[in-house]
């Protein structure tokens, strides 16, 4: 829980923030500010669970305030503009039990409570009952939230190039607060207007995919969370540019090295997770068999980016071994396909993004893994269809997003 304190009285102030730390569980944090410039600059910076709010607060610091003028521009500005960050919940402090009635409508009607502050200390009892209550609300609110998808659709790369076309099929714009994720509007096949976030984590592997897929899970609480890119075929069961979705994930280098020195073995224990029956899976299933909407407009721009190499489109409904290392060796590509036959590929994110979509403790969302083959995980291994392919990736998920999805 995050809490604004303002008050320019040391003491009060003290006595506060000693309520404040009492009733906060670990982790929480309290911001102390004592006038109305530096409150004003921590509401727009920040977003408050709880502000306690002296009414009689001045402007600047050492400036006695004689009334609510302060305070109530403040609020005016913090409910009817878009400049500052709206708080959980506001409590009022004052210490001048006359002017109580004096109090401007548009200020009362925002407020949890007015605590009037007393001689005999009584005050700070009452306000650890508001305190209390508060945060028994924030609770309740944060449940209910996490329980409520958010956002229509979040999108999640690993790298900057896989993320690059994207910015040919929707209009990006920066999130505020999140440096680096962009969010933007799209029609669905209804014509309904939907909103998704688009996040490249900047790196390859597991872990950094696993953990920002259930960052852009806990804060966007996305409804569908694909992911796209290139990934890496086995040359008798794919070829170049074969969009490969993940009807379950292997994380294939999941084990336990056995033996002794040269005759040390590695025996895999992957624990897959497959979305088969789920709406996702049956969208997967409908791509098998259909073109895609625009398809000789998006071939043409295919074979460009592949300089001819690729001129056709075609999706395959499959098994996906995923790593933290790259495979380009023969013996290891063995060591895969002996997990399950029908493995197609393998890539470095696949399980990570798996296991965060499948395991939040947030509202779950429907997922997929959606990526094009730019190698066959050998010593040819090269970068020269990297574009092409994340290219028809993200044409993969504007179609399901766009043609597919019932929202």
């Amino acid at each position: 829980m995050k809490t604004l304190v303002a008050h320019d009285r040391a003491e009060v102030a003290e006595a506060v923030l000693r309520v404040v730390e009492e009733l906060q569980s670990e982790g929480s944090e309290v911001i102390v500010s004592e006038d109305g410039v530096s409150t004003r600059e921590h509401l727009r910076t920040t977003l408050f669970d709880l502000v306690i709010l002296d009414l009689t607060l001045p402007y600047i610091k050492n400036k006695s305030a004689i009334d609510y003028s302060v305070v109530e521009n403040l609020l005016i500005e913090l409910f009817e503009g878009d400049t500052l960050n709206v708080p959980g919940d506001l409590i009022g402090l004052t210490r001048e039990k006359a002017a109580l009635d004096k109090i401007d409508t548009r200020i009362g009607s925002h407020l949890l409570a007015i605590v009037e502050e007393d001689e005999k200390g009584l005050w700070i009892e009452r306000l650890c009952d508001r305190v209390a209550f508060a945060k028994k609300v924030n609770r309740s609110r944060l449940l209910s939230i996490f329980q409520q998808h958010d956002y229509d659709i979040a999108i999640l790369t690993a790298l900057d190039k896989e993320s690059a076309p994207y910015s040919e099929l929707f209009e990006l714009r920066d999130v505020a607060h999140w440096p680096g994720a962009k969010e933007f509007l799209f029609s669905d096949k209804g014509g309904g207007i939907r909103r998704g976030v688009l996040l490249s984590v900047g790196r390859a592997g597991q872990a950094p995919s696993a953990s920002s897929a259930q960052a852009l899970l806990t804060h966007f609480r996305p409804s569908l969370f694909l992911m796209s890119g290139f990934c890496g075929g086995f040359s008798d069961k794919t070829k170049y540019g074969d969009i490969l979705m993940a009807e379950s994930v292997f994380d294939w280098d999941s084990g336990k090295w056995k033996g002794k020195g040269d005759d040390a073995k590695f025996v895999p224990r992957p624990e897959p997770i497959n979305i088969r029956d789920s709406r996702a899976h049956r969208v997967a299933r409908e791509l098998l068999n259909s073109k895609l909407h625009n398809q000789d407009a998006i071939v043409g721009r295919l074979n460009e980016l592949s300089n001819g190499e690729l001129n056709s489109i075609n999706f395959q409904l499959g098994p996906i071994a995923s790593g933290s290392a790259v495979v380009s060796h023969l013996t290891t590509i063995k060591l895969i396909e002996q997990l399950n036959e029908k493995i197609l590929g393998v890539d470095m994110e696949a399980y990570g993004f798996y296991y965060a979509a499948y395991s939040t403790r947030v509202v779950k969302p429907s997922f997929l893994f959606i990526k094009s083959v730019a190698d066959f995980c050998d010593a040819t291994k090269d970068d020269r269809l990297h574009s092409a392919c994340c290219y028809l990736a993200a044409c993969a998920v504007n179609e399901i997003v766009r043609k597919r999805w019932q929202f």
